[in-house]
């Protein structure tokens, strides 16, 4: 394939300056490697390629998630004897609180490994107790048993 000429060198440029800063994106975005193969992909194209709309996006985004999540559950089911769960909590600025979970532990090969469960709405004062019940109620949903948690 031909490079482009410098006058859609110079528009490509500027319409990936316009995005980053108005969006707002980081500028290593331009580094991902899944942003490079996909530019790279539209290159090869000799066709005009349509941009999905963000309803069909997000539906396939979600079936990928939903893929992932039972990925992590069997992987936890399989592989996790003992794990450590943090927290983190925090307000929006209209004062509603989320809590996200994160889980730890070390493989048989002395690997760290952590996922991110899920983010979700904290109902209620941010005790111990309320934390502790919380997680204490989402260990059967993601597989695990509460006889292995300290």
């Amino acid at each position: 394939m031909q490079p482009a000429t410098k006058a859609d060198q110079k528009l490509g440029e500027a319409l990936l300056v316009n995005w980053v800063g108005t969006s707002p994106r980081p500028f290593r975005i331009i580094e991902d490697r899944g942003f490079v193969r996909y530019t790279e992909w539209l290159n090869r194209l000799r066709t005009t390629f349509k941009l999905p709309s963000r309803n069909k996006l997000k539906q396939q985004l979600m079936q990928v998630a939903n893929l992932v999540v039972k990925k992590i559950v069997q992987e936890i089911k399989n592989n996790v004897d003992y794990f450590c769960m943090t927290t983190d909590i925090w307000s929006s600025r209209v004062m509603e609180s989320y809590m996200a979970e994160t889980l730890q532990y070390i493989t048989e090969a002395f690997d760290m490994r952590s996922f991110t469960l899920e983010v979700t709405p904290l109902r209620g004062a941010h005790t111990g107790e309320n934390i502790k019940f919380f997680l204490r109620n989402r260990l059967p949903s993601i597989a695990l048993r509460k006889n292995k948690c300290p």
